[in-house]
């Protein structure tokens, strides 16, 4: 109890100047914490809006927000990613439009300690200057009596008092302030790393513009077209039948012995339906092969990339440390003659090393065009299939046309007529019908070959900057 009286009676002790810098220490200290809780709770609350946004689409996790700045971050990565940008620096794009929600300025918060103890060492120096001052002047003043000399110390030892507490004051002050700003750190830190992860890991997967992505979207447009096919031409046929038998029942008056002709025709008919049975079914077989195709392409384009990466990593390697190699060689060029012979068996070394991922990456994209170049073929000969597909049912619809007009003795003349125009409408049907799916096809196979030529062209764009890189 004794020790604590004593430290307050020389708290209380101390001169003016101590209680100034002591004041300074506690407004820093009160600004510093108030700005520290501040930035805390914004990003809490950032945070929480991350964890706790609305979902719009269960299949992607893709969530809405109500806070502009996310909204910015969010719209401003999908527009990176949807141009195609790889590797989008999240980190720099959040601190962009967050500091701008949050107005704390972090830099001055952070030097805020340091001023502390700056003061505290400040008021130290100056108390001791001003207590050495005195002590001397009492000193050279002489002593005449005890009281006086006690007296005349009072101002020194009043020095001395505030020498201490603004050291003690602003250690304090210090750590106080540290520990606010270590626990801002930390929930930035929790903010950063929850919306990164949604970022990098939900959005970017839904958005991003990839080789991958265009070949899934050009498989089901191919598929799509080719079910469509189908099922048009299913369609069509069934409704020129229906329409067909309806308009012969319209015109028939006595058709008993028509029927009876006809009958012996039946047969042919279903030859031709038969026939167009089969051309559909075989268009399976062709998207089944383009499948297998892209899929194929998708793994070669992988290893591609991890052989460039690879590649890559062991050039960057190896330039650091011929970079080491040069640095170590500038220190000891006088003295280390050897040094110098070992630095070039080293750089030697390092050159057989290009060489040989080099030639890797040329074997790489080599299997690269020919899967490319194997696809492309397959594609036309799936088209070129499909077209002799057409081109044999149509002929079989020509023949049966044929056959109903070697009927005219046995057949009225309305109802020869009316099976002529709705065969000829059949055809011309289908043939409108069919140009559509197969001009998506064609469209299909176009894009096929201009990410071709997107692939040759960053091949050819590596391999040059490669040897660049190996001749400087």
């Amino acid at each position: 109890m004794s020790g604590i009286l004593e430290l307050l009676s020389s708290f209380k002790g101390q001169g003016l100047l101590g209680f100034i810098i002591i004041a300074i220490i506690i407004c820093i200290l009160s600004y510093g914490s108030f700005m520290s809780v501040k930035l805390k709770k914004g990003y809490k609350d950032l945070r929480n809006e991350v964890e706790n946004g609305e979902v719009i689409n269960n299949e992607s996790l893709e969530k809405s927000f109500r806070e502009k700045s996310l909204i910015n971050i969010v719209n401003q990565f999908k527009k990176s990613a949807s141009r195609g940008t790889e590797n989008i620096n999240t980190e720099a794009l959040i601190s962009k439009y967050v500091t701008k929600s949050i107005p704390v300025n972090e830099k001055v918060l952070n030097l805020l300690p340091s001023f502390s103890i700056a003061l505290g060492l400040i008021g130290t120096f100056l108390g001791l200057t001003l207590s050495i001052q005195g002590s001397n002047g009492v000193l050279e003043s002489g002593v005449k009596t005890m009281d006086v000399f006690l007296k005349n110390m009072i101002l020194p030892l009043q020095g001395m008092s505030s020498a201490f507490w603004t050291s003690i004051f602003g250690v304090i002050s210090s750590v106080i302030l540290n520990l606010l700003i270590q626990s801002a750190k930390r929930e930035k830190d929790d903010f950063y790393d929850e919306f990164e992860d949604y970022l990098d890991n939900t959005l970017y997967s839904e958005h991003a513009f990839s080789f991958v992505t265009q070949f899934e979207r050009f498989n089901d447009t191919i598929s799509t077209s080719m079910i469509t096919l189908a099922k048009d031409m299913r369609a069509l046929f069934k409704e020129g039948i229906d329409e067909l038998v309806s308009n012969i029942n319209k015109n028939t008056v006595d058709m008993t012995e028509s029927a009876k002709v006809l009958s012996n025709y039946t047969k042919d008919l279903q030859l031709v339906i038969e026939s167009l049975n089969k051309s559909v079914d075989n268009f399976k077989e062709p998207i089944d092969s383009f499948k297998g195709a892209i899929d194929e392409f998708d793994i070669t384009t992988e290893k591609l990339e991890f052989v460039m990466n690879t590649s890559v990593n062991k050039l960057s390697d190896k330039i650091d440390i011929l970079s080491e190699v040069i640095n170590n060689l500038d220190v000891s060029m006088g003295e280390q003659k050897e040094a110098i012979e070992l630095m070039n068996k080293e750089v030697s070394g390092y050159k057989e090393g290009l060489e040989l991922g080099y030639k890797e990456l040329i074997r790489s994209s080599e299997g690269i065009e020919a899967v490319i170049k194997e696809s492309n073929n397959r594609v036309s000969e799936q088209v070129k299939s499909l077209k002799e597909g057409y081109e044999g049912f149509e002929d079989g619809i020509n023949d049966f046309v044929t056959n109903i007009e070697n009927l005219r003795e046995g057949i009225g003349d309305v109802i020869l007529k009316v099976l002529k125009e709705e065969l000829n409408n059949i055809s011309e049907e289908m043939a409108s019908k069919l140009n559509t799916p197969i001009k998506g096809i064609e469209e299909a196979t176009e894009s096929l070959s201009n990410n071709t030529r997107i692939v040759g062209e960053l091949v050819k764009a590596t391999n040059e900057l490669i040897i660049e890189t190996y001749e400087n």
